[in-house]
C-alpha cells in the first residue's frame, strides 16, 4: 500500500514526503522477545538515513505502546552516531508501565516525581 502511495505522488526521490511503517518482528514466539522489535525499528530508521532521507524530515510516531516504542527508539537514535529525527510525535503512550498513576490528572504535564 505504502508503494502505490508514493508511486502515485510521484515521490521517487530522498527528499519527498513519504510513510514509512517498518515491518518488525512480533513478540508471539520465542525467538522475537524484546529486544527485537527495537532492532529492527533502529534499522528501519538507519535504512532511511542510509538511503538518503534527511533526518530533519523524519517523524517519528507512535501509539500507545507504539508511542512508548518510539520514545525509546529516540533514546536509542540519540545514544548512537546517526542524525536525531526533527521529531517524536506520542499519541498516549505507554511510558508508566508500573500503572500507578492516576489517569485523571488536574494538568497535561505529570511530575516526574509521581511516579
Amino acid at each position: 500500500m505504502l508503494r502505490a502511495l508514493r508511486k502515485k505522488s510521484g515521490a521517487h526521490r530522498p527528499s519527498a514526503p513519504i510513510i514509512a511503517a517498518p515491518s518488525y518482528r512480533l513478540a508471539t514466539v520465542a525467538e522475537n522477545l524484546f529486544p527485537t522489535l527495537l532492532q529492527d525499528l533502529f534499522s528501519a530508521y538507519h535504512h532511511l538515513i542510509l538511503k538518503g532521507f534527511a533526518a530533519e524530515n523524519i517523524a517519528i510516531t507512535g501509539n500507545s505502546t507504539g508511542g512508548n516504542s518510539a520514545l525509546v527508539l529516540t533514546y536509542i537514535i540519540s545514544q548512537s552516531t546517526l542524525p536525531m529525527p526533527r521529531h517524536t510525535i506520542l499519541f498516549f503512550p505507554t511510558t508508566n508501565l508500573t500503572f500507578t498513576a492516576s489517569t485523571s490528572v488536574p494538568h497535561d504535564i505529570i511530575p516526574l516525581s509521581s511516579y
